[in-house]
C-alpha cells in the first residue's frame, strides 16, 4: 500500500472535516468549557495553508483559536479511495490540569459518481501529548 503523503482535492478534505472531526469537536464542546475553536489544515510533510476555522457548533466562531487540527491523507490502491488522519492539539487552556491535550481520528474516504462518503474508524483522545506526531 503507498505510505507517501498526498494533498486530496478540496472537496474530500472538507469532507473528512464534516463528517469525522466536526462531530468530535461537537461531542468535546459539549462537555468542556465552549467554544472550541480549532484552525484545520491539510498535511503533507508541512502546513498548507490558509487553514479553515471550525467550531463544535456555530456559536463559537469567530473566536480565538485553542488547537491546531492537521489532517494527512494516504492514497491507496484503489482510486478515488484515501486513508486520512486527522490529530488535534489543543492549548492547556482547553482543560486545565487534565492533561487533555487533543485526539486522533482515523479513517477512509471514498469519491465516487454518487458523492464523497468520508467514514471514521477509530477516534482516540490524547492526554500529555502536547506536539504533533507523525504518521508511521
Amino acid at each position: 500500500m503507498p505510505k507517501q503523503l498526498v494533498i486530496p482535492p478540496d472537496e474530500v478534505f472538507r469532507s473528512v472535516i464534516a463528517d469525522a472531526v466536526q462531530p468530535v469537536v461537537a461531542k468535546l464542546e459539549a462537555q468542556i468549557r465552549p467554544p472550541l475553536v480549532l484552525r484545520v489544515y491539510p498535511w503533507c510533510g508541512a502546513r498548507q495553508e490558509p487553514p479553515i476555522t471550525i467550531s463544535g457548533t456555530e456559536r463559537g466562531l469567530p473566536g480565538r483559536a485553542r488547537g491546531d487540527v492537521q489532517i494527512s491523507f494516504r492514497e491507496t490502491y484503489t482510486p478515488d479511495r484515501w486513508l486520512f488522519r486527522a490529530q488535534a492539539v489543543f492549548s492547556e487552556e482547553v482543560a486545565p490540569g487534565t492533561g487533555f491535550s487533543g485526539f486522533t481520528v482515523r479513517g477512509d474516504v471514498t469519491a465516487t459518481g454518487a458523492g464523497i462518503n468520508a467514514r471514521p474508524s477509530s477516534v482516540v483522545y490524547n492526554y500529555n501529548c502536547p506536539t504533533f506526531s507523525e504518521w508511521a
